[in-house]
Order: structure tokens, then C-alpha cells, then sequence
């Protein structure tokens, strides 16, 4: 286990398997959109105690994105623990898909309202893991997120 920093795993050049982020309180986001284009092989997010972090996926300063897609093909694994400043996964109007997400995991999340403002595609995701324990999912991501942020209010 990573006690804080970061940790990259590679099995070959441009092949983009995990990724863990520990205790990174001075991030504020992972990507930038025209940075995650080119993960498309990631499989896996952990997040664990980022103080400072806002969002996963934000716009690149002073460019502009109409109809962009946010994409991991790959992507089957987030993973969440005390993000308490994270409002969303993606705050821009982006179309995310993520058609291999299986398992997200969610724990101490007090500012999270929604996944993202954009349409989302996670066919193979139809629940969310809880810090209880609770497995939750009202008819999609984005209304699942914000039936339990207002839960918790």
C-alpha cells in the first residue's frame, strides 16, 4: 500500500493499467480532458484522501469543448475514500462513458451532488458501494448520487 503520493503501474510502455492517488491534498484535479484521451486503458481509479480535490475530470483552461466525450473504454474499477471536497466526477456538460464500469465505491463523500453534468453511459453499472456497506442505485448514476447526498443533508 502507497502511504501517500502517488503510484503508476505499467506492464508496457503506453499501457495504463491502475491507478492509486494517496493523500495528494494540494490536487485539485487528476485530469484535464485533453489529458485523459490518452489513458485508454485505464482500469482502475483509487482515490483516497485528496483534501483539495474538486473534481476528476476538468476543462483545460481557456479552451473551449463542444460535444467532447470523456472515454475509458477500459475503466471497471472507482474507487472514492474522503474526498470531502469533491463535488463531482466531471463538472463539465460532457458525454461520459464508461461502457466496462462494474464497481463504484463511494465513502465519505459529504460534497459529492452529482457524477457529472453531461449524459452518462455505464451500462454495466447497476449499483453504487456505500461506507456502510449499502449497495444503492435509483435508475441511474447522477439521480443515485443525488438521492444520496440528500439523504445526508
Amino acid at each position: 500500500m502507497v502511504e501517500q503520493g502517488f503510484e503508476w503501474r505499467f506492464e508496457i510502455p503506453n499501457v495504463f493499467f491502475v491507478k492509486s492517488l494517496i493523500k495528494c491534498d494540494g490536487l485539485r484535479i487528476v485530469f484535464s480532458v485533453s489529458v485523459i484521451k490518452h489513458f485508454p486503458h485505464l482500469e482502475e481509479l483509487h482515490l483516497a484522501d485528496c483534501l483539495s480535490m474538486k473534481q476528476v475530470v476538468a476543462y483545460d483552461e481557456g479552451k473551449e469543448y463542444v460535444g467532447t466525450n470523456v472515454v475509458s473504454p477500459q475503466l471497471h474499477t472507482l474507487r472514492f475514500v474522503n474526498p470531502p471536497n469533491l463535488t463531482s466526477f466531471c463538472e463539465g456538460a460532457f458525454i461520459v462513458e464508461f461502457p466496462s464500469l462494474e464497481y463504484l465505491n463511494l465513502e465519505a463523500y459529504p460534497d459529492m451532488r452529482t457524477f457529472s453534468l453531461g449524459p452518462l453511459v455505464t451500462p454495466k453499472l447497476n449499483a453504487i458501494a456505500l461506507e456502510n456497506g449499502e449497495q444503492l442505485w435509483k435508475d441511474d448514476l447522477n439521480s443515485t448520487i443525488k438521492h444520496s447526498f440528500m439523504a445526508k443533508v
